[in-house]
């Protein structure tokens, strides 16, 4: 008895190939807004962030999990649970730079390992489910 199917290991794939992209992209957009522009690393979290939820919709939407559901529905769904990990998101960079005095790349680094997971969960039941 498979506790995963096969079809639902390859969405994690994808999912996480799409995830590995976003992260490189939401790392290197960190790193310009604190370097180039001089923002503050939350915020430059956040932008990075941001830019990601964009790309990653899209690609989740017609690669990973293939859904033909209304735009606006599942675009509103998929902004509600960024907003989730966008919310996580800053907790967490607050509380390892703030609280555990920890640098900003470490910081983001523990945020890539817990906003997928959560998100993976929260886009495969409700807002790309078929």
């Amino acid at each position: 008895m498979r506790i995963i199917s096969s079809n639902q290991i390859v969405k994690i794939f994808k999912y996480g190939l799409v995830g590995v992209l976003g992260t490189t992209i939401h790392f290197l957009s960190l790193i310009f807004f604190v370097e180039v522009f001089q923002l503050g690393p939350i915020l430059s979290s956040s932008l990075g962030f941001i830019i990601v939820v964009i790309l990653s919709y899209y690609l989740n939407k017609k690669w990973t999990f293939q859904t033909d559901n209304k735009i606006f529905t599942e675009f509103t769904k998929y902004l509600i649970t960024s907003c989730v990990g966008l919310l996580l998101n800053m907790v967490i960079m607050r509380y390892a730079i703030d609280i555990l005095e920890w640098d900003y790349l470490t910081s983001q680094l523990l945020v890539t390992i817990a906003i997928p997971i959560s998100n993976f969960i929260l886009n495969s039941l409700w807002t790309f489910k078929k």
